[in-house]
Formats: structure tokens, C-alpha cells, sequence
């Protein structure tokens, strides 16, 4: 590591390089933290990260305990100008040189000559700094209080019942790390109390504690039901409710999630709801019955997948509503449908009666009968093409389909031309842009999606591909296309 890693490493954990040079992970370093300073090799910190603050081969030990002894008020001043473990010199607020480990100065706090120290022990000074402390944390003692290292119990403001020592307690121990302690007699009381303070809707059953990792028996107020569950669990988790309880709320939760779905993709549900993948019947905003369930919506991410479809018992109703809603000149006459392969029975506006199906319906191909000779932009285009490659003689095929270009079904091509291997696509305005009357922005996703099929399998299967646009229809430029390609 570069001494530049190492800083910004130490700088992490709060610790201020103060050397400017850096050997090898196993040379002692200059560090610093909150004033307190270190002498330590690099592999040795990042064991811990709490090198130790005085030691034999720390330098700065002597001064780390001076300021350590200045920060937490201690009664006395260190004489010795070495560190020894075992003996270090001291003088007493009294005056008296005398010697102590320093073990015994910092933690056990022997800040006074041994004769000071049997005064201070012995007075009633003493007591009240303990119980200052009680005072400070506004605990109250339970019992009589003996001594500042025998156990005692106290109460805090929220009730909960603590068992520790003073002694502990001054010297840095958590007073709470007894609230759940199966040893702390007043445990069951705290558990009680825990519920309360947190409202939890169950009573505590259990009359003996046996630690975190046991059981712990309650009772549900919802359905008065008794459950067990590990205490653990039940601290982390909040396990309030039974199991009984927990499948119905999760079931609740299930069904506001799929009639969020219902309403998310503007459905409004005409049956009762039936579960997550059972499908009933809905309408949506325009009118058209979907028979569709939560589940289906969200793998397929579309509500209009079955309005066309024979799985619809709808489905008339549909056909009727798509041509009053895209202002058709025509009628239904049909009372059922059978499959997309079936002609339907319609009513033109001249009176005459046709037959046709619901995919040419849809596309715009025929919505009228062909006497009132009123066809779309892309039957104009097929026949002219159609009577252009008879009138130069090339033989052609109409509705032409490969058994392996498909989608769920067959994907047609408006024209083959097996001498020259060569297929047309007469693509209306429709291929281009949304128009409402083909079925908007996701009708034109869903022919884009056709239209790349059929380039991908001409691509791959050695086929020229001839797309002709409404554009090039009406600049009048299809033969010289068509020409273009034939004399190639």
C-alpha cells in the first residue's frame, strides 16, 4: 500500500496518520485519534482498529494516560515519566506519593493514596455519587440499596424494570442489556409492558422466560386465538397477529392488490371477483367486455387481448360496439361467433348484405360490401399491384403464407412471386403511425412486431422483400419499384 491508502484507510476509522512515510505493513506508524497518539505497526491496526492507548512499546503512552486522566477528573497526577504496568508513581490530592498498577488506576480508579481511598469509601459522599446517578437517569430503586457493587433493580420512565450494578453502570455498561434477560425477575413484567407501550394487539400468556432464543406463548385479540412464536422473531418482527390472522390480512392484501390491477389498467370489474388467476368479465373505458384476470394482466401487460377473441362470450357485443365506435358504415347481422377463421354476416350501408372476417374488419382491409366499391388505401394498393404483375405477365400469389413465419398463427404475405422468389407487403398508413380506427398505439406496436417477423424470415430464408407505402402509391412510383426489383 502507498502511504496515501494507508492515510486515507486510517482516515476512515477516525485516525490521523502523522508520518509522512510508510515502509511495509509490519513497521510501526504514527497515528492519532482525539488527541490520543499511537505507535503501532500497520497489520496490528487493521486487526481491530483499537490499538491499544498505553504499552510498553507505545511512546506516547505517558501521555495518553495524562490526558485521559485530565478528560475523566481524575483526583490525582501522574508523577512517572515511564510507563510500567505494574508500578506507576502518583501523587494523591493530599499530597502523598504512592503506587498503583494501571490496571487498577483506570479501571478501578485508584485515583487516591491508599489512605485517602479507606476515607472516601468509607463516607457518605460516596453513596450519594452513586445515587446521583440513579437520580440523573431518572430511575427508581427497587429494594434497599446495600452497596455500589451488589445488584439492585430499578425502574426507568417507561416502567420497564432494569437489574444492574452501579459500579457497571458508571463504568460504561448498557443498563438495558438486562430489559430481556432471563435472569431479570421482573422479565415477564417487561415483556408485558413492551406490548403495551407498542399497542400490540395480543396478550402474553407465557408465565417463565427462558431467553431470546425460546418461545413465548400469546394470545390473538383479534380472533382470540393462542399461538406460539419465538421471542427473537417477535421483537424484530412485531409477530402481532396469529397465523389464522395473518392469511386473512394477507388475503385482503391480495385482493386490494388485484383490484388496484383491475383499476391500473382502467377496468370495471361486471362479476364477483374470484381470485388471482380465476378471469371474469370487465369492461373498460371504451365500452368493450374483457374477460381477463389479474394474474393474465400482469404476465401479459395487455387488457385487450380477448375482446376479439372466441374465448369472449362478449364477443358480438364487441364487434358491435368497434364499428359504432369507429363510426362504420356497416351492421353486424351475425348472433354468434365461432372462430377468427369463420366469415360473419354484416349489412352495408347500401342495404347489402357480405360476409367477412374480424381480422379484415379490424385492419380497415373491407368494412363495406364490394359493390359500394369503397375500400382502404391498402386494397386500392393490392389491386393495382395485383393488376400491374398480370398485365407484365408474372406470376403472382395472393395471401401468400410460410408454414415457419408465424406469430401465434400465420403471418400472410399480400403477394408471392415464385419465379423471381421475391414477396410484397403493401403497407397502409396504419404501419406508420397511431390511427384510432386500427386500434391506436398499441395496434401499431403489434403490426411493427408482424412487420419485423416477415423482414427477419425473408432476410434469413434468401427472399427479396418488397415494402411498398401508401406514400409510394400515391406518388404513383410502384412500378418502377416493382421493376427495379424484377430486373435484378
Amino acid at each position: 500500500m502507498t502511504i496515501e491508502e494507508v492515510s486515507n484507510k486510517l482516515k476512515e476509522h477516525g485516525y490521523k496518520l502523522l508520518d509522512t512515510k510508510y515502509k511495509n505493513n509490519k513497521s510501526p506508524i504514527n497515528i492519532e485519534k482525539d488527541g490520543y497518539k499511537y505507535f503501532t505497526p500497520w497489520n496490528c491496526i487493521c486487526k481491530t482498529w483499537k490499538p491499544k492507548m498505553w504499552s510498553i512499546s507505545n511512546p506516547y503512552s505517558i501521555e495518553n494516560i495524562k490526558k485521559y486522566m485530565k478528560e475523566n477528573n481524575f483526583n490525582c497526577e501522574l508523577i512517572s515519566e515511564e510507563y510500567d504496568y505494574k508500578e506507576m508513581k502518583l501523587k494523591c490530592k493530599c499530597g502523598k506519593i504512592y503506587s498503583c498498577g494501571i490496571t487498577h488506576l483506570i479501571h478501578d480508579r485508584q485515583e487516591n493514596c491508599p489512605k485517602c481511598s479507606i476515607k472516601i469509601v468509607a463516607s457518605k459522599h460516596m453513596k450519594n455519587k452513586y445515587l446521583d446517578y440513579i437520580k440523573i437517569k431518572n430511575l427508581k430503586i427497587i429494594g434497599n440499596y446495600s452497596s455500589c457493587k451488589n445488584t439492585i433493580y430499578c425502574m426507568d420512565e417507561d416502567n420497564y424494570y432494569l437489574k444492574f450494578t452501579l459500579y457497571n453502570a458508571l463504568n460504561g455498561s448498557n443498563i438495558y442489556d438486562s430489559l430481556f434477560d432471563m435472569n431479570n425477575i421482573y422479565v415477564i413484567n417487561n415483556i408485558k409492558n413492551y406490548i403495551k407501550i407498542n399497542n400490540l394487539n395480543v396478550e402474553l400468556l407465557t408465565k417463565k422466560f427462558n431467553g431470546h432464543s425460546s418461545n413465548i406463548r400469546l394470545k390473538c385479540k383479534e380472533c382470540s386465538n393462542e399461538y406460539e412464536t419465538n421471542f427473537y422473531y417477535f421483537l424484530s418482527t412485531n409477530k402481532i397477529i396469529c397465523n389464522n390472522c395473518a392469511r386473512i390480512k394477507s388475503l385482503k392484501n391480495r385482493i386490494k392488490y388485484d383490484y388496484d390491477i383491475f383499476k391500473e389498467y382502467g377496468l370495471e370489474m361486471i362479476e364477483k371477483y374470484n381470485g388471482h388467476s380465476k378471469r371474469i368479465y370487465c369492461l373498460n373505458e371504451d365500452g368493450y367486455y374483457v374477460y381477463c384476470s389479474p394474474e393474465s394482466l400482469k404476465n401479459i401487460n395487455d387488457s385487450s387481448s380477448t375482446i376479439f377473441h372466441s374465448c369472449n362470450k362478449y364477443i358480438i357485443k364487441n364487434i358491435k360496439n368497434f364499428i359504432n365506435i369507429n363510426g362504420l358504415e356497416c351492421e353486424l347481422l351475425s348472433k354468434e361467433y365461432k372462430s377468427s377463421k369463420d366469415k360473419l354476416v354484416f349489412k352495408c350501408s347500401c342495404g347489402n348484405t357480405y360476409y367477412n372476417t374480424i381480422y379484415s374488419l379490424r385492419n380497415g382491409i373491407s368494412t363495406l360490401c364490394k359493390g359500394c366499391g369503397k375500400i382502404n388505401v391498402k386494397s386500392k394498393m393490392e389491386d393495382y399491384v395485383e393488376r400491374y404483375l398480370n398485365s407484365i405477365g408474372i406470376e403472382n400469389y395472393r395471401e401468400k403464407t410460410f408454414i415457419d413465419c408465424r406469430d401465434k398463427y400465420l403471418l400472410p404475405f399480400d403477394f408471392y412471386l415464385p419465379i423471381h422468389n421475391i414477396c410484397i407487403e403493401c403497407q397502409g398508413k396504419q404501419h406508420y403511425e397511431p390511427i384510432d380506427y386500427f386500434g391506436g398505439e398499441k395496434r401499431l406496436e403489434y403490426v411493427k412486431y408482424h412487420d419485423k417477423i416477415k423482414r427477419e424470415y425473408c432476410k434469413e430464408n434468401g427472399i427479396e422483400l418488397i415494402e411498398i407505402s401508401y406514400i409510394d402509391f400515391n406518388k404513383g412510383n410502384i412500378e418502377n419499384i416493382i421493376n427495379n426489383y424484377i430486373k435484378k
